[in-house]
This record gives C-alpha cells, structure tokens and sequence, in this order.
C-alpha cells in the first residue's frame, strides 16, 4: 500500500507558512485592485427621487378640501409631521443609542473560544541533558495529533474602566446636547408658523384689495398717458403723477409678491405637498391685543439665560471638555488588568484537562509621559475655548433681549 505522503516515489512537502501568507497577501491585493468607483446612474437618481418623492408625504395627513387651518392646528401639524423636527429627533434618539452602548464599555470581558487543532504528525522530541550528553534513544510526545479546546476568559483592566466610565458621561452629555438641539428647532419651529401663519392671512385679505388697487392705478396711468396725447393737461405734471403710480403699482406687486409665497413656506412646515390650496382661519380684528409685559428687564435676562438652548449646550460642551482632560490624566496612569479563565483540552495525555486560570498584568507605556503634557495642554485648552464661546453667545443673548 503506498505511504500517503508520498507520490510517485517523492515525498508530498506541504506549502510553507509564509508562503500561505504571501499567497493570501495577494489575493487581498487583486481584490483590492478590481475595486473602482462606481458613479450612481441617471436612472438610480431617477428612481431615488422618485422613492424619496413618495416617502415625503407617506405618513402625513393631508389636509381636506374643506379645513380651514387654525393657527394651533398648524402648529400640531408641524410639530408632529415637520421633517427638521424628525431630524432632531433622530439625532436625539441616536444619541441615547450611543450612550447605551458606551455603558457596556464599563463591563469587563468576556470572552469564549472553542477550537480544533490537527497535525499530520505527532509533536515528537527527544530529551537532552543540560550539562551534555547523548539524546533520548526513542523520541516521546505529550500531546495527541487531534485535540479540541476550549475556554472561557473574563478580564478587566482598571484603566480602560476609568476611561470608559468618562466616556459614557460624554455621552450622555452629548445626548442632553441632542434634546437642547431639538427644542431649539421646535422654539424655532413655532416662530415660523407664526411668521407663514399670518402672512396667508394677510395675503387672503390684502390679495383682492391689492389687485383691484393695481388695476386702479393702471386705468389711471392709461388716462393719464391720454391726457398728455391730447394735451390736456401738463405734460411734465402728469409724468410725475405716472412716476408716482408706477412706483405704486411695483410696491404693491412686491407686497403681492412675497405675501404669495406663505402658502408655500407654511406648506412646508406642516408638510403637505407644496400646490395644495391652504385656507386659513383669519381671527376677528377685535380680539387682538397686544401682549403687555410686566416683568423687570433683569428677570428677562435671567430667564434668557436659564433656557437658551444654545448657552445650554455650551454648558454641556464645557463639561465634556473638562471630562477630556481627565481622561488625558487618566491616559497617563499605568494599566492594571485582572483576569480569570475556564480553560479545557481533550488531550488525553495531560494529568488534567479541565483547569483554572489566574492572572495579574501590569503594562504602562512609558513614553505617554513624554506627550502627557502636550495632550493636558490641548485639552485645557478647549476648556478655556468652549467656555469663552460660553461668555460670548451669553452677549448675543443679553444684546438679543435688550433689542427685543
């Protein structure tokens, strides 16, 4: 029977590792190279606009024929379908995701691993005495040519804990940072409304006044125009009265001209498709007051300060620099990592072939005491950065509320 590692009279010789690896390497090369851009087509354009043109108003409510929109029905509208405020949202909801999975960062690992380990020959040495002397007559072994392994490894390093557990407080600030962003688009949200809601009334009433006034003035420039042909008049008195309705006629198509377009900024904001016909409810003259303060202009200041969104995550900012900088403290500290393993072989030569494992490392790089105060230094800083960007928006608001 022929010896299966040989063939022909010649022994099989199996390729050599790095040879595998080389051969590995390049075919990791092709691949990498048969890669090339690819440019989205016309058509794949085509058919992304369309989608996204059937997903702007899938889940929007339309509004009726017959609604008459209130300005509180708007504002719902646009806080429930406005897609800014989806954005925020998302982004906020993001954030939370992101701070729920930096808190797993806290645990220690746990790590399982099950193998299988073969040989086409047995791992055979001889013994030879240290001091000198003939080797073993008969090679031995202490290891089975097919064995399987398995374990179970729990380890936790001190410092990669105290690192993680800043990294998650940044996280969560930069979800408060999130919500703030959120509730800065929803107090900027509700202005718009404000803004579209009562341009369409004013368009709704001014719209026939101004055309009806426009085509007044037009007849007047016609008879005026007659007036000078016929010589009725004087000429360059009634030039003047032409310039003076001319200008007239522009103002009020200017005035007609943006008043027209709150249909389609309101539509916007409460999301239904730009051409819809939006008739809005125009409240009674009569019930219109006008808003009395009586509130001392330092509370005013105080209340700016205690709810912008914008002085608020410059708060947040200001604390997770200061977070940054511990952890560069931090970074400096040698690292100490406790571990524990479960460990089994099938070997059947070995005495045991279920056992435990301890361990303790200690490992510090020496030369990140070499750039720690480069990285301290960077990280104060952006405090001194973040909270100077503080102090000035504190002033556009002060200056904000004084003008307001």
């Amino acid at each position: 029977m022929a010896n299966p590692t040989t063939a022909f009279g010649y022994p099989l010789r199996l390729p050599s590792l790095s040879s595998l690896l080389m051969l590995i390497l390049l075919a990791v090369l092709l691949t990498a190279c048969a890669v090339t851009p690819e440019p989205l087509t016309n058509d794949e354009l085509t058919l992304q606009a369309e989608e996204d043109i059937d997903r702007l108003f899938i889940d929007t409510e339309p509004l009726s024929e017959t609604e008459v929109l209130t300005l509180p029905r708007a504002i719902a509208r646009a806080l429930k379908y406005n897609l800014d405020h989806r954005v925020k949202m998302m982004e906020q909801a993001l954030a939370l995701n992101r701070f729920d999975v930096d808190k797993f960062d806290l645990l220690p690992k746990l790590v399982a691993q099950a193998g299988y380990h073969s040989r086409s020959e047995y791992r055979a040495s001889r013994n030879t005495l240290l001091s000198g002397g003939d080797r073993d007559s008969e090679p031995s072994y202490s290891s089975e040519r097919k064995t399987t392994t398995s374990e179970l490894t729990s380890s936790w390093n001190i410092l990669d804990f105290g690192i993680s557990y800043y990294t998650a407080q940044q996280s969560a600030d930069r979800a408060l940072i999130a919500a703030e962003r959120r509730r800065k688009v929803l107090h900027n949200l509700i202005q718009e409304i404000f803004f579209s809601y009562w341009r369409v009334v004013a368009y709704q009433q001014l719209r026939d006044e101004i055309r009806k006034t426009v085509e007044l003035a037009e007849t007047e420039f016609s008879n005026a125009d007659a007036e000078i042909q016929e010589r009725l008049t004087d000429p360059l008195q009634a030039l003047r009265y032409q310039k003076m309705l001319l200008e007239n006629i522009r103002k009020l198509e200017n005035i007609e001209q943006e008043l027209s377009s709150a249909h389609i900024d309101l539509a916007a904001l409460i999301n239904v498709e730009p051409g819809t016909n939006i008739r809005v409810a125009t409240p009674e003259l009569g019930n219109l007051q006008i808003p009395e303060w009586d509130m001392p202009l330092d509370h005013m200041e105080e209340l700016a300060f205690h709810n912008n969104p914008d002085i608020r995550e410059r708060s947040y900012q200001s604390r997770i620099a200061v977070k940054e900088t511990r952890k560069a403290i931090l970074s400096m500290l040698p690292g100490i990592t406790l571990t524990n393993a479960n460990k089994y072989d099938s070997n059947d030569l070995l005495e045991s072939n279920h056992w435990y494992e301890w361990s303790t490392k200690l490992t510090w790089n020496v030369f990140n005491i070499l750039k720690a105060p480069a990285r301290i230094e960077h990280a104060e800083t952006g405090e001194k950065l973040t909270e100077m960007q503080r102090l000035a928006l504190r002033m556009a608001v002060l200056a904000q509320v004084h003008v307001a």
